[in-house]
């Protein structure tokens, strides 16, 4: 595995180099007793990151005894090798140098010395039988009451905090509950930093259990005593604490703020765990690359993971690669942590490793291997392990039939995320028993089992930002596709409506709550990222216009879009989050959205199949399942389209016309008989059609879709909508006209200014060209139309990086949200800013309709980079019918079929690459 590097352990280079000065000094007995105290905290210091260091450094300790003479000396050293001991796993070992400390101490006459000694004994008694479980216990209770005699009352807080884990250890949960509470009545301090570690731990012992209410209580009166107390650290801590909560609870966002939030404030070890879980979050959300970046950089670079620490690591990404389909990788990745785990004899974390690579055997179609791992992992004790192999076991015994065998899988599976209080974990349990029902014909059971899961999705979606959502719900859309099979299975159309309907809307939604939460926005926190996102931006405005061997600059610029797009989802988890609903609209809803005469068709594929959901004012819901088409198939055609229409618009409108329209036309009747041609009998009925598309048909120019005889806007008004209910408020613009940017970057053979200009002109309102097109300009009170003049750019590696160019810089789409563009039209004239990527299932990411979501009643748009002429003429002729009192849609329709037949612009590249979307009144 020549890719990953592990980091090397050197023994002493870890410690101080003024320590290694005092060991040099230590035959000067007035050294030693500051020595001796210096070396047993760097030992303790070193239990987290490599408890081999903790060993040679308590070597030291016994030879210094040795060279003094001195029991104590000898009697610290054997502790700490104890305790060195029992985090290197040697627990036999650990334990008895753990008894002959406490000899030494006790026949020294020091029962403090002694009592720090059942410290770690109680916790390595665990694996030594049940007398020594006795001993330890009655053990406990003598050095308690040593510490208590003698206000050592650190001590009695680590003893407290050890009895507690060891009666977790034993599910006792109740004892060791009782035994962090009765530390906490026993020190009698209410507001001390004794009492604050107490109150941690007890949060973290709540949140095991799945006791969220109460660990967050513990956590912030935790948080409060360590604040009021001056101890940044483990403020910082707590703070890890109650984001590991939010993740395991499905807040995301949540999470990933806490823990970015508090990174720089731990210590080099907390850190590494930190970086472990925000690489969790980032798996969750779906956000694999992010992820497996992550992981690379703690393994090539953190010098200060554990050999634990590494193989977690590895783990996680093994997950990272496995869903990104390198299953090779991933298993070898697995594989090292294996190795490591093996060496360490850490038996829980490797039945969790187990229990992870059963999954990425089972996703990589090796179930002899998955099955052989998720049996080994169904041994492990803790909730997480016995969850995800029971998964791994049900998913295969389902696949054999073995309905009863499923069933008990799925429910051992959760059962243990419910109390593990894990969503993703539950989620997929659910759907697990939903498909056992489902195959065994339950299919009443099923759906219940699904509504559940699409539940868990719907509330854990809704704390999502744009960065993260489209990941995520790639890999949570199984209920949504399950419920709607089964309702069209049983023919329950409204109800599978009515599903699709509510993730869809929900989608819309959200973008508006982000769009009102950016404006919202006023943290202080976010000056630092939106300082550093500037210098990006700057930078990358002077790479997009390079003209010179730009090929050169390919490998910064892709380097600066993953630096802007990482600050821009750092800001946003910053944006204030305000609790918010969403209601699926009803039948009477989508016909009230509708105009009169207009036919409505939906789509909506399970990934194979396509169906076409079909409405009107007169007409009762229906679905078609259209017969021979397949998602995989459209997405072929699409591709063949789009690169004929690259070669027409290459090659000039009249050789385009004797080229490539035959073979355009040809592709575009292919389009046309597998998705309208099944529902032509409706479609006929009606004067205009609402067009609402799924996934990969958003890409597809439904206005030109062509029967043999004619294109569909000859026959047709069209118009476009993300979703069947989504409509924004009526807006009143204070005043009528409009506000139109144009810019040419400085160059007069572009027709942007001129454009921008003349429809100013035409319509009346305020124009701005060259230097004077600047964003700002959008911050003015909405008019009744925006025409934007502009290069565009649609980045399809980064679709949130899609922009336009101004004068003052590059406009994106995060600065889109700022400005109220509630505009009853906006025409954005540039090129391919109206091409949006399908991500997550159905989520549209792209400049176009993020003019939308900010608040734009209806958007003209171009799919593709248009040719001068064919703009300004189609620009002309729409505003010139609007002028005329037409709605949106005749305008749209009137000035194609005129275009069309114009000898210049025959083929479609030139009068087709603008569409409508929204409403479709009159200005």
């Amino acid at each position: 595995m020549s890719d990953y590097i592990t980091p090397q352990f050197s023994e002493l280079e870890c410690l101080p180099d003024a320590l290694m000065s005092m060991v040099s000094s230590a035959a000067d007995p007035s050294n030693r007793p500051l020595l001796l105290s210096q070396l047993k905290k760097q030992a303790d210091l070193h239990w987290g990151k490599d408890p081999r260091v903790s060993y040679v450094i308590a070597q030291l300790m016994i030879a210094l005894g040795d060279l003094a003479s001195d029991e104590q000396y000898r009697a610290m050293g054997m502790m700490a090798k104890g305790d060195a001991l029992r985090f290197m796993q040697r627990i036999q070992e650990a334990h008895t140098t753990l008894e002959e400390s406490g000899r030494i101490f006790k026949a020294m006459g020091d029962e403090v010395g002694w009592a720090r000694t059942r410290i770690g004994r109680l916790l390595t008694s665990q694996e030594m039988g049940p007398e020594a479980l006795q001993k330890a216990l009655v053990d406990v209770e003598q050095a308690r009451h040593i510490f208590l005699r003698h206000q050592e009352i650190d001590f009695l807080v680590r003893l407290s905090v050890n009895l507690s884990a060891f009666h977790e250890w034993r599910s006792e949960s109740q004892q060791a509950r009782d035994a962090l509470v009765f530390a906490i009545d026993l020190i009698n301090e209410e507001r001390s930093v004794h009492h604050a570690r107490l109150l941690q731990n007890l949060g973290i012992l709540e949140q095991s259990e799945g006791h969220y209410t109460a660990a967050l209580d513990c956590y912030r009166r935790a948080e409060a005593l360590f604040v009021e107390f001056g101890q940044p650290f483990e403020v910082a801590r707590v703070v890890a604490n109650r984001a590991s909560m939010w993740m395991l609870q499905g807040d995301y966002r949540q999470a990933l703020y806490l823990m970015q939030s508090i990174h720089a404030e731990l210590d080099a070890f907390m850190q590494v765990t930190n970086s472990c879980n925000q690489i969790i979050c980032f798996q969750l959300l779906g956000a694999h690359q992010k992820a497996q970046d992550t992981a690379r950089q703690l393994l090539f670079a953190h010098v200060n993971a554990t050999r634990l620490d590494q193989a977690t690591i590895y783990m996680y990404l093994g997950e990272s690669l496995a869903e990104l389909s390198d299953y090779a990788l991933a298993i070898d990745s697995f594989n090292h942590a294996e190795v490591i785990l093996q060496e360490d004899d850490s038996q829980e974390l490797l039945l969790e490793t187990y229990a992870r690579r059963a999954y990425v055997h089972l996703k990589a179609g090796d179930f002899e291997a998955a099955m052989m791992d998720a049996e080994k992992a169904a041994q492990g004790q803790t909730r997480y392990v016995i969850a995800r192999a029971n998964l791994v076991l049900g998913t295969a015994a389902l696949r054999a039939q073995q309905f009863k065998k499923a069933k008990e899988a799925a429910l051992k599976a959760y059962m243990a995320a419910r109390q593990l209080g894990m969503e993703l974990l539950r989620y997929q349990a659910l759907i697990l028993l939903g498909a056992v029902r489902e195959a065994d014909q339950r299919l009443d059971k099923a759906v219940a089992h699904y509504r559940r899961a699409n539940q868990r999705v719907l509330r854990v979606q809704r704390g999502l930002t744009q960065d993260y959502r489209p990941g995520y719900l790639e890999s949570a859309q199984d209920a949504l596709h399950r419920l709607i099979g089964i309702s069209l299975q049983q023919r329950q159309i409204e109800a599978a409506f009515g599903t699709l309907e509510e993730m869809k809307s929900l989608v819309v939604q959200q973008h508006l709550h982000e769009t009102r939460s950016r404006r919202l926005s006023q943290d202080n926190q976010q000056q630092e990222a939106e300082a550093a996102l500037q210098v990006a931006r700057e930078r990358y405005l002077e790479l997009v216009n390079q003209t010179i061997d730009a090929d050169a600059y390919n490998e910064e610029k892709q380097a600066l879009e993953r630096r802007m797009t990482d600050l821009l989802a750092e800001m946003r988890l910053q944006w204030p989050q305000q609790a918010f609903e969403t209601i699926a609209p009803t039948l009477d809803d989508v016909r009230a959205s509708m105009t009169m005469g207009m036919g409505m068709v939906e789509y909506y594929s399970d990934g194979q199949h396509i169906y076409v959901f079909t409405l009107a004012h007169d007409a009762d819901l229906h679905v078609l399942l259209l017969e021979g088409v397949t998602y995989e198939g459209i997405d072929t055609l699409l591709r063949q389209f789009r690169r004929s229409i690259g070669r027409a618009l290459a090659v000039g409108p009249v050789d385009a016309e004797q080229l490539y329209l035959d073979q355009t036309n040809r592709l575009l009747k292919q389009l046309y008989d597998a998705l309208l041609l099944p529902v032509r009998d409706f479609t006929q009925c009606y004067e205009s059609l609402l067009v609402v598309p799924y996934g990969i048909l958003h890409l597809i120019p439904f206005h030109m879709l062509y029967d043999d005889h004619q294109y569909l806007v000859e026959q047709l008004q069209i118009v476009l909508r993300p979703a069947s209910g989504y409509r924004h408020a009526q807006s009143q613009p204070d005043k009528a006209g409009l506000l139109a940017l144009g810019y040419n970057g400085g160059n007069s053979e572009f027709r942007m200014e001129r454009e921008a200009s003349r429809i100013a002109d035409v319509l009346g309102g305020s124009c701005f060209v060259g230097v004077q097109a600047v964003s700002q300009q959008l911050s003015t009170s909405a008019c009744q139309v925006l025409h934007l003049a502009a290069h565009g750019k649609h980045n399809l590696n980064q679709p949130r990086l899609s922009h336009l160019k101004l004068a003052d810089g590059l406009l994106f789409m995060e600065d889109l949200w700022q400005f109220d563009l509630s505009y009853d039209l906006v025409m954005l004239s540039a090129c391919s800013v109206g091409f949006s990527h399908p991500s997550g299932g159905d989520e549209l990411i792209g400049l176009g309709h993020s003019f939308l979501y900010a608040g734009a009643q209806a958007l003209v748009s171009s799919l593709w980079d248009v040719d001068d002429a064919a703009a300004e003429a189609f620009t002309d002729g729409f505003y010139a019918r609007l002028r005329q009192g037409a709605t949106k849609s005749n305008a749209m329709q009137h000035t194609q079929i005129k275009l069309m037949h114009d000898e210049r612009f025959h083929h479609p590249a030139y009068w087709g690459a603008f569409q409508l979307s929204g409403n479709t009144h009159p200005l």
